[in-house]
């Protein structure tokens, strides 16, 4: 499956060696305790996932609501989602990123 998200229609001769290739740079990067290798693939241990900070936020954002423009806490969360340029959306190639992005 993670082959078919990186190199959705691009034929590669040996598609396993390419992604152990790019999964070593990566756990030189993030550390080798974040990916983990198994038979069946790779597991990521993350603790922070920009989605689940989308969700904080409309939470906050959702209960800053309630209390009225003029107590001064509504749009706190959304300002700060919105005003760090990462945070905006860019297009994902492949279908599985795509879906991804629609769910969040």
């Amino acid at each position: 499956m993670l082959i078919d998200a990186l190199w959705d229609t691009v034929p590669l001769t040996r598609p396993e060696d390419q992604l152990a290739v790019l999964m070593s740079r990566l756990r030189t990067v993030l550390g080798r305790d974040r990916i983990e290798h198994r038979d069946q693939g790779y597991l990521l241990h993350c603790d922070w996932l920009d989605a689940t900070e989308l969700a904080v936020l409309t939470r906050e954002m959702d209960g800053a609501a309630g209390g009225g423009p003029r107590d001064g806490r509504g749009g706190g969360g959304a300002g700060r989602a919105l005003a760090d340029p990462r945070r905006r959306p860019q297009p994902l190639p492949g279908e599985w990123a795509q879906l991804q992005a629609g769910r969040a």
